[in-house]
């Protein structure tokens, strides 16, 4: 395969860079990864004139994610026996985070149940959490949580991920880009169950130099009516260390059972 430098905003698609990574785990030369973040929202929405991020622990009580607070001690718990050492369920947990310095962190910690285990205190942004050990039944046999509560099942407030029962990963749809890296986005889809969404790609990137800005701008949104789907590829959208991507939407209702699932995908690619 050819290498071509590729430009400072975009990939260079004519070189199919996703199977690149996929096959090679580099793109030109460089570390890389495929992947692909899910979200839902099923719990309910605390607003249907402004938007909510589509995150499989808020509920009615809470419009947006939680982020970690540098410092805080931070733990992971299940509210069923049946997920830990012996188990049915999930017995080990892979957490992916990024510390104080924004570099990527991936530890496995064990589940004991019912009774809270300290996870770490260094953390900036939780990505995501999946399963990495199992037992005869597969799946989560309770809701699986991290937060900064050491005492039991914690509120909407303190947590910062959930793995839902019956799931063997969180779908919280955020991301932040590691430091050392830059995130190209490739493609999103939506769909909406219950209700209308007026669903919404968001990241903290300025449209022109794709450099970090403070707040949140669209990147692609889709009004769907209630059981459609939308979505579409993306032409390899720059997001530089630092910027964070997550999924937003209006709902047409805001009661638990309007619900929302969206996914994308994007390459990680060391600079």
């Amino acid at each position: 395969m050819p290498t071509v430098p590729y430009p400072a905003t975009s990939l260079d698609v004519s070189y199919t860079p996703d199977w690149e990574v996929g096959r090679t785990g580099k793109y030109q030369g460089k570390f890389a990864n495929l992947g692909y973040m899910h979200c839902r929202r099923t719990l309910g929405w605390s607003s249907t004139s402004v938007a909510g991020d589509v995150c499989n622990y808020l509920d009615t009580s809470q419009r947006s994610i939680n982020t970690p607070v540098n410092g805080t001690s931070y733990y992971i718990v299940s509210t069923s026996t049946a997920d830990g050492v012996g188990g049915i369920g999930i017995r080990s947990v892979r957490i992916n985070y990024l510390d104080t310095a924004g570099n990527r962190i991936i530890i496995t910690v064990v589940l004991n149940g019912t009774t809270p285990v300290f996870v770490a205190s260094n953390v900036t942004y939780f990505q995501y959490l999946e399963s990495s050990a199992i037992g005869t039944d597969g799946q989560a046999q309770g809701d699986i949580y991290i937060s900064s509560n050491a005492g039991g099942t914690p509120t909407v407030a303190q947590t910062m991920d959930k793995i839902v029962a019956g799931d063997g990963r969180s779908m919280s749809g955020r991301v932040m880009v590691p430091t050392g890296f830059n995130l190209y986005l490739l493609g999103w889809t939506c769909s909406a169950v219950g209700n209308t969404m007026d669903v919404r790609l968001r990241g903290r990137a300025y449209t022109d130099d794709r450099t970090v800005s403070p707040g949140f701008h669209f990147q692609e949104n889709a009004y769907l009516g209630s059981g459609q789907s939308g979505g579409d590829t993306i032409p390899s959208l720059r997001f530089e260390s630092g910027a964070e991507i997550k999924v937003s939407a209006v709902p047409g209702g805001a009661p638990a059972g309007n619900r929302c699932d969206a996914t994308f995908k994007f390459l990680l690619i060391a600079i």
